[in-house]
């Protein structure tokens, strides 16, 4: 039988059935950046102050607004803003208040005594989320972290299993489950009666969310021609960078967590009849091919810890970047913004210059600008900004590639698993990041720029030991990989003996 490529060759490369195809399954990235950065807003810190005892009672007597009660209740910080975890030490039952009077000084009912939000929090009643819900502020601040750390073992343990079950049993069958599984985690979010209970679903939610990124993503570099692989990999980035873009809108216009929950994973469930049958697993589990392992294979691997390496820096990267407008949803909208001349760069050169060079020269670039910015004086912040956002680039058209050289490394019957464990790495190096950070950091501010950027040019020099994958069809079997790689020694070989060849007339005329 044919290989799948020159199967594809013959029928189309890139027909009206394999666009429809790919940009139903680029869809799934705007909904997987919803999953993935949605805790901005859905976990964002409302304002908040303490509860009084009793307050209830003396601003319905007195007739008093929440922002009038407050002023005469709540303690200022030495910075003249309102403490949000102290409150006087006042029993506002059975203090005499008097209502015409709003200059009151609380102290003078009864002592200057600080105390703990005993009776729970008050919020901002303009915005409602997660941790408003659950009263995770103060003391409960460290639980509200736990969110997106639950939601990363999720992702984790998506990438395992249903990359595996993906190769296994067929793309289609484990997208349509990933699919249905995230739309009904989603919303059963919403009706968490326990902050645990959320928690627990956030793990499921991340198990399907990825599984369903990562089948969509295989599926679309497979059933196209590798001339079309570049295409439809800035396609499917630039759909993962439209959902980080038009969150911040959608937050601003939905408030309540629970309705923005809701609004981001409801329309998931239209996928659920659009995505036709991937013919390629078809075709491998009637072949006849037996998978083999291959001691080499491993090797392969390490080039894929760029990928941990990438998330590591580029966690480190937004941290540094210092664009700060006093506006989450504005700030947030320019962040996805700078990503955008990335999928441009990814468009332009991975087929100019291959694979290999730009995964490389983006990894440098981002050790390079970690170690700039560590070495930058403070007072030329703007510098030490531009070179961060230099270095942003770099590592986000790093993520990428990276992405596309998996799907071409890997045979068919283990391409979404291998997908799949690359991106755990990446999980695990945006676990990692902060703890880097902030450990190191009470070392030497600037000592994890200067770590990231010796990881980032280590394995971006690690690169170049991988195999050149432009205009390759994609491997069906680890004989074709084993095939790839003699390839590349031959290929090295004869451009070694030309350039012999070229030097020893020079040599022998001198």
């Amino acid at each position: 039988m044919l290989p799948f490529d020159e199967l594809l060759v013959a029928v189309g490369e890139f027909g009206p059935y394999q666009k429809r195809l790919c940009m139903l399954s680029c869809i799934t990235g705007i909904f997987f950046a919803f999953l993935y950065v949605g805790v901005v807003f859905l976990g964002s810190t409302p304002g908040h102050w303490c509860r009084e005892p009793g307050g209830e009672t003396i601003q319905e007597m007195c007739g008093w607004t929440e922002e009038e009660f407050r002023q005469l209740t709540v303690p200022r910080s030495t910075l003249g803003t309102f403490s949000s975890c102290q409150r006087f030490d006042v029993d506002w039952n059975i203090t005499r208040v008097d209502c015409g009077n709003r200059q009151d000084d609380p102290s003078s009912l009864n002592n200057t005594r600080l105390a703990p939000c005993t009776n729970g929090w008050a919020f901002d009643p303009s915005l409602s989320t997660i941790v408003s819900e659950f009263q995770l502020v103060c003391e409960n601040a460290w639980q509200a972290d736990l969110n997106q750390a639950f939601l990363n073992v999720g992702l984790l343990l998506g990438a395992l299993v249903i990359g595996y079950g993906a190769d296994r049993y067929g793309r289609k069958l484990c997208f349509l489950i990933s699919i249905f599984g995230f739309g009904i985690s989603g919303i059963g979010m919403i009706f968490s009666p326990n902050y645990m209970v959320l928690l627990v679903i956030r793990i499921i939610q991340g198990v399907f969310g990825k599984g369903a990124w990562m089948s969509a993503y295989v599926l679309v570099t497979e059933i196209v021609g590798s001339d079309q692989r570049r295409l439809v990999g800035t396609v499917a980035q630039l759909f993962f960078t439209a959902g980080v873009i038009i969150l911040p809108g959608i937050a601003y216009l939905i408030p309540s967590w629970k309705t923005l929950q809701f609004s981001i994973t409801a329309p998931c469930f239209l996928f659920l009849c659009t995505i036709p049958q991937y013919p390629s697993i078809l075709l491998k589990r009637h072949c006849g091919l037996s998978l083999q392992t291959s001691a080499d294979i491993p090797n392969l691997c390490f080039g894929h810890f760029s990928r941990f390496t990438s998330s590591v820096v580029y966690q480190g990267l937004i941290m540094r970047t210092g664009i700060v407008w006093g506006n989450l949803h504005l700030e947030f909208f320019i962040t996805g913004v700078v990503e955008l001349p990335s999928a441009l760069l990814f468009y332009l050169t991975v087929d100019w210059l291959g694979r290999r060079i730009p995964f490389a020269v983006s990894n440098i670039i981002g050790g390079l600008s970690c170690l700039a910015t560590a070495f930058i004086p403070e007072d030329i912040s703007w510098l030490k900004t531009a070179i961060a956002i230099i270095g942003r680039l770099g590592i986000t058209l790093g993520f990428e590639i990276v992405y596309l050289i998996s799907t071409e490394l890997y045979p068919t019957t283990l391409r979404n698993l291998g997908v799949s464990v690359v991106s755990s790495l990446s999980d695990i190096g945006g676990i990692a990041a902060p703890f880097l950070l902030f450990r190191l950091a009470s070392v030497w501010t600037e000592l994890p720029m200067v770590l990231y950027g010796l990881m980032s040019l280590i394995y971006g020099a690690l690169v170049f030991l991988l195999p050149e994958t432009k205009g390759i069809d994609l491997p069906e079997s680890t004989e074709d990989i084993e095939a790839l790689k003699s390839n590349l020694v031959t290929r090295e070989e004869q451009n070694i003996s030309t350039f012999a060849d070229y030097l020893n007339p020079l040599i022998k005329a001198r």
